[in-house]
């Protein structure tokens, strides 16, 4: 049997990397920057699961590079993200699908999605618009309750802190 047999052999016993230990997906996962982690989280589930903690401790970091995010409704889940550097990654992020950022805060974005085309409703807001933060990093979506709006027109918000945070303030 040939060297090259053997490693062939060797390789096929080993589990895929999406079967790798959770603890260790996550011990890998908060030593990568931003950029690495949204393409870790991208490879399977279990990944994405593993690093959540990563995923805040990279957005609450004071020396957290800031970035754009540029997206259109009409780009099938693709984004922009573009450091202050002008390094430019394209990441996959669907939630953006329709919206339209109010607003951004320490990582976090308003969004407002209006009704859906059809008349189906989008959202949470019982067949009307909806509002809601989202933070791309971690794909943590919040909605909020009651959206007293069905479209918008030259609209503007903002919002005081983290919305996990109790004193919270949105304007709108």
């Amino acid at each position: 049997m040939s060297i090259g047999d053997q490693m062939q052999m060797q390789i096929k016993q080993w589990p895929p990397w999406s079967d790798l230990p959770s603890d260790l997906a996550s011990n890998i996962a908060e030593r990568l920057g931003p950029i690495e982690l949204l393409s870790f989280q991208s490879v399977c589930k279990a990944w994405n699961s593993a690093s959540s903690t990563a995923s805040a401790k990279i957005e609450s970091t004071p020396d957290f590079e800031p970035w754009f995010l540029l997206y259109a409704e009409d780009s099938d889940h693709n984004c922009q993200l573009v450091t202050e550097s002008g390094k430019k990654f394209s990441v996959r992020l669907p939630e953006l699908d329709g919206t339209t950022c109010l607003a951004s805060n320490q990582g976090w974005l308003l969004l407002f999605k209006k009704r859906g085309l059809e008349g189906e409703a989008v959202g949470n807001c019982c067949g009307a618009s909806s509002l809601f933060f989202f933070r791309p990093f971690s794909e943590t979506k919040i909605d909020l309750p009651g959206c007293p709006f069905l479209e918008l027109s030259d609209h503007v918000a903002a919002f005081s802190c983290v919305p996990t945070s109790r004193d919270c303030q949105f304007l709108s």
